[in-house]
C-alpha cells in the first residue's frame, strides 16, 4: 500500500509540477511576446519616420522650384506616414498659403501649435496666413509673437 501512495504523490507532484512548468514558461512567452511587439511598433514607426523625412525633402525641393502641387502632396504623404511630424505640416502649410487655401493652411498650423506652442515658424506662417486672407490685426499679433520668441526673426520683423 505505501508503494502505491508513494506512487500516487509522485505522479501528483510531477503533474503538479509540470503544470507550473507549462504555466510559467505561458507567462514567460507572453511577456517577450509583447515584448518583441512592442520592439516591431517602434521599429515600424521608426521606419515610417525615415520614409517620412525623404518624402518630405522632397516635397521641400518641389516647394522650392513652384512645384506646388507636388510639394503639397508629397507633404500630406508624409504626414500620413507620421501624423505627428509637425515639419511636414510646416511645409504643406506653405504650400496651401501659396495655393491661397488660407484657412486649411490655418488648420495645420493650429495643429503644430498645439503640439509645439512655442513654434516660431508656425506663427510666423499663421501670421502670413492672416495678412494675405486680409486680417492685418491677427497678422499683426502673429509677428509680435515671433519677434518675441525669437527678436532675430527678420522675416517677422519686415512683415511688421
Amino acid at each position: 500500500m505505501t508503494d502505491r501512495n508513494t506512487l500516487a504523490s509522485r505522479r501528483t507532484h510531477y503533474v503538479v509540477g509540470s503544470i507550473v512548468t507549462v504555466c510559467v514558461l505561458a507567462a514567460i512567452l507572453a511577456g517577450c511576446s509583447s515584448f518583441m511587439n512592442d520592439s516591431r511598433a517602434e521599429a515600424y514607426e521608426g521606419w515610417n519616420r525615415v520614409r517620412a523625412e525623404a518624402i518630405l525633402d522632397q516635397a521641400k525641393e518641389h516647394l522650392r522650384l513652384g512645384q506646388i502641387e507636388k510639394a503639397c502632396q508629397l507633404a500630406r504623404e508624409a504626414i500620413v506616414l507620421d501624423d505627428e511630424y509637425d515639419d511636414a505640416r510646416l511645409v504643406l502649410s506653405r504650400g496651401l498659403i501659396e495655393r491661397g487655401e488660407y484657412r486649411s493652411a490655418t488648420l495645420q498650423l493650429e495643429h503644430v501649435m498645439s503640439r509645439q506652442p512655442g513654434s516660431a515658424d508656425a506663427l510666423y506662417l499663421l501670421g502670413v496666413a492672416a495678412e494675405k486672407s486680409g486680417n492685418l490685426s491677427v497678422a499683426m499679433a502673429h509677428y509680435q509673437d515671433v519677434y518675441s520668441l525669437d527678436n532675430e526673426r527678420f522675416d517677422a520683423v519686415l512683415a511688421m
